[in-house]
């Protein structure tokens, strides 16, 4: 009798909104870390690797760059807000948010595109098919990669494997 052969389909996905939210983070991260040479990710966070000067230059210069307005005016509207809102704010907490807005704004205006989600999608799938041959030795003629979907409405990045009969 003689056995069915299987064939392997391979469906990368991506999250819009979280893997959006991670390619973003990444290229500003990659961007300040060229400029800086200090990963802010490797020094736990953006607030540590602030405490730097190459590092806090290079988010500021970024940012004047970006959207033309230096960082003491972020740092004199924060204050002014907290002022308004009646609260007393301190030097390391203004210092602080400030960071963290600039950051935040930089952030937003990262250039990632539904290319790059589908990229991403297609890269876990060819990770997944390299396991599986390498690790696994699975016969890679036998593992097919379909096309990468973008799941709007999922947190879940996933890849899908479906099984063929032949």
């Amino acid at each position: 009798e003689e056995r069915p052969q299987l064939n392997l389909n391979i469906r990368g996905q991506a999250a819009y909104e979280s893997d959006l939210q991670s390619l973003k983070q990444t290229h500003l991260n990659n961007t300040l870390t060229a400029i800086s040479k200090i990963n802010a990710q490797k020094i736990n966070g953006i607030l540590v690797a602030a405490q730097n000067l190459k590092w806090r230059d290079a988010l500021y210069n970024l940012y004047k760059r970006s959207l033309n307005e230096y960082w003491i005016d972020v740092r004199d509207r924060l204050s002014l807000m907290a002022e308004l809102k009646g609260e007393k704010i301190d030097d390391e907490t203004l210092f602080n948010k400030t960071i963290k807005t600039i950051y935040n704004v930089l952030l937003g205006k990262q250039p990632v595109t539904d290319e790059n989600l589908y990229s991403l999608a297609d890269h876990r799938a060819q990770n997944i098919k390299v396991d599986l041959v390498e690790n696994h030795a699975i016969d890679p003629g036998r593992i097919f990669i379909l096309a990468s979907e973008v799941a709007p409405d999922s947190n879940n990045s996933a890849v899908k494997m479906t099984l063929d009969l032949q």
